[in-house]
C-alpha cells in the first residue's frame, strides 16, 4: 500500500519459518536443548511436547529472521526444515495502525484496510496465479503521510499536555471530499500484531472512534480509472 505521493505504507517481506518432522528426528532432547540454545524464546517444555509427538509435520518457529535461519541450519538437526512465508512490514508504525489495520500470522487482514483488501478475495486469486497484470498493483490511498505525520504528533503532545485518555483528528480536503488524515490514539504498533490485538481488546466498549461518521462515500476518491480508498467498508 502507498499514500497518495508514492510513499510506502505497507508491503511484504518474504521470511523463513521453522518446522519440524518428529518421525525422523534420532535425538530428540539433544535437539531441543540445540534448538532452545540458538532460539531461547522457544519453550523447552513446549518443544519437547511436539517433537516426542511422533507427527508428520508441527510449526516450532514462524517468521524467522534470516540470523536465525543460519544459526538453526548449522545446528545440524535431522528432521528440521523451512518454508517460505510472508510478513506484512508497516514502514510508518503507529502513525497509520488505525487506518491500515493488522494482519495474523499467516498475512490474513484482521482489521482496516487490510481486512478490506482481503474481503475482496485478492490474496486468494494471487495464490490461485489468477488476475490480469494490474490486478495487484499497490493500492493507493487519499491519506498523504506528511500530514498524518504532523497530526499524529500534534494529538500526542495535546494528551500529554491535558492527561487525556485519548484524541482522534481527521482532515478533508474542503473541495473533494478525499481524507487526508485520520489519526485515533491510543493507537498500537502494526508491526507487533501482539501488542496491536491486545491493545484493540483492551479498549473500553462504546469508546467512539474517529472514524464514526464518515461513511464509505466520504472516503472513497475517483482519479480517471483509479480507485483510491483510505477507509474500508468494514471500518476499523
Amino acid at each position: 500500500m502507498i499514500d497518495r505521493n508514492g510513499t510506502l505504507l505497507a508491503t511484504d517481506v518474504r521470511m523463513a519459518s521453522l518446522y519440524a518432522e518428529p518421525r525422523r528426528m534420532v535425538d530428540v532432547d539433544e535437539a531441543v536443548e540445540k534448538l532452545v540454545s540458538a532460539l531461547p524464546d522457544l519453550s523447552f517444555e513446549e518443544t519437547h511436547s511436539k517433537l516426542q509427538a511422533k507427527s508428520g509435520f508441527v510449526w516450532l518457529k514462524r517468521q524467522l529472521t534470516p540470523t536465525q535461519q543460519q544459526t538453526v541450519m548449522s545446528l545440524g538437526i535431522p528432521g528440521l526444515g523451512f518454508r517460505p512465508e510472508i510478513k506484512r512490514l508497516y514502514p510508518a508504525g503507529d502513525q497509520t495502525s488505525h487506518v491500515l489495520g493488522v494482519t495474523n500470522i499467516d498475512n490474513r487482514g484482521l482489521s482496516g484496510i487490510e481486512k478490506w483488501i482481503d474481503g475482496r478475495g485478492l490474496i486468494d486469486l494471487q495464490q490461485a496465479g489468477l488476475g490480469g497484470k494490474n490486478a495487484f498493483a499497490p493500492v493507493q490511498l487519499s491519506i498523504d503521510g506528511r500530514v498524518q505525520n504532523v497530526v499524529h504528533d500534534e494529538l500526542t503532545k495535546a494528551m500529554n499536555t491535558y492527561q487525556a485518555t485519548a484524541a482522534g483528528g481527521v482532515i478533508l480536503n474542503a473541495k473533494t471530499g478525499e481524507v487526508l488524515s485520520m489519526v485515533s490514539l491510543p493507537d498500537y504498533d502494526p508491526n507487533n500484531p501482539a501488542e496491536a490485538l491486545q491493545k484493540r481488546s483492551a479498549q473500553p466498549d462504546g469508546r467512539g472512534h474517529v472514524g464514526d461518521g464518515l461513511d464509505d462515500q466520504d472516503l472513497h476518491d475517483r482519479h480517471g480509472d483509479r480507485d483510491r480508498r483510505c477507509w474500508p467498508e468494514y471500518g476499523v
